[in-house]
């Protein structure tokens, strides 16, 4: 098998922005979008897009942040193999 090498800020870029995949109720304040709930701990009011990076961070109990990558490993349970597909 042929060994592929990508640019992990190219994956990036092929991805959907985390704004058009997590959903809830929110509130934009310029180029954050804060959520009302934590979609990882459910704590209220810690949840934030930085849409310009294009990564999340919760300020809650649960201190989870990261890419869409990491969305996609650790809230939909989605292999690297998987993500690779989905730009395939």
């Amino acid at each position: 098998m042929k060994k592929r090498y990508i640019n992990i800020k190219e994956l990036k870029r092929k991805l959907p922005k985390l704004e058009n995949v997590i959903l809830g109720k929110h509130k934009i304040q310029g180029q954050y979008i804060m959520f009302e709930n934590c979609p990882f701990c459910n704590h209220k009011n810690h949840f934030v897009i930085d849409k310009n990076r294009n990564e999340y961070h919760s300020f809650s109990g649960c201190v989870e942040d990261g890419s869409i990558i990491d969305w996609y490993i650790k809230k939909e349970g989605k292999t690297w193999k998987d993500i690779f597909e989905m730009v395939d």
